[in-house]
């Protein structure tokens, strides 16, 4: 069975994962050398506004305080190699870029009074279900659809209780994050379900013209008064 993604030569690589390891040696310098949640990189509202950015990006690589930095890396670590190694880094990509945009929409659109936010764990949801998504379609063991329910459940008591279940950092956790990052997986997967929908269909077509256009030939070819020489 193929992929969700469809097939690519970096699939199933035995490489290391050398993409998923550099960014998380840039997220470790970050904190080592700019401390906790730093004021120039931290999802900040009103900077943003004022031509600051880059925050939209940095803001994902940074963490409010030591517990905060380990427990994400960690799970970064662990999903980041197994989408890089089973799926290909531009599938990594693909999931973090997609990630990091729905998150920062739904915080900016959705909760007007966030002004900071920092911290990985929005697109951790989405590398997440990323691979258990993948992992039902490809292999249909129920180990990947009990997970997918946990994680769920887990998402829908944290933005029952306005709190995450297993962290507490020094900034309070935003459960609206995790459901955006969620959702990043489910939107990235159904578009590109779509699309190899419609490259399959249109290779369909294209066979059937082919054979159209061969049989057409074929009953002209029939019909045609064969030449006869004259003696």
């Amino acid at each position: 069975m193929n992929p969700i993604f469809g097939n690519e030569k970096s699939y199933g690589s035995r490489e290391l994962p050398w993409h998923t390891l550099t960014m998380l040696l840039i997220a470790i310098s970050l904190f080592v050398l700019g401390g906790p949640a730093n004021e120039e990189l931290v999802f900040n509202r009103d900077a943003i506004m004022q031509g600051e950015l880059w925050r939209l990006l940095t803001g994902h690589w940074v963490h409010s305080d030591t517990e905060h930095m380990l427990l994400n890396l960690a799970a970064f670590a662990i999903l980041g190699c197994m989408i890089e190694m089973s799926l290909g880094r531009y599938k990594l990509y693909s999931a973090l870029i997609i990630g990091m945009c729905l998150v920062n929409t739904w915080l900016w659109i959705f909760i007007p009074t966030l002004v900071f936010y920092c911290g990985l764990s929005g697109i951790l949801n989405t590398l997440l279900f990323v691979i258990l998504i993948d992992g039902w379609l490809t292999s249909r063991k129920f180990i990947f659809l009990f997970i997918g329910v946990a994680a769920t459940a887990k998402i829908t008591f944290e933005l029952i209780q306005s709190s995450a279940i297993f962290s507490h950092t020094t900034w309070p956790a935003i459960p609206e994050a995790h459901l955006a990052g969620t959702l990043a997986a489910v939107i990235l997967i159904f578009c590109k379900e779509i699309l190899s929908t419609r490259t399959y269909i249109s290779k369909i077509r294209l066979k059937l013209r082919k054979i159209t256009s061969n049989t057409k030939m074929l009953k002209s070819n029939s019909t045609q008064t064969p030449y006869k020489m004259s003696e």
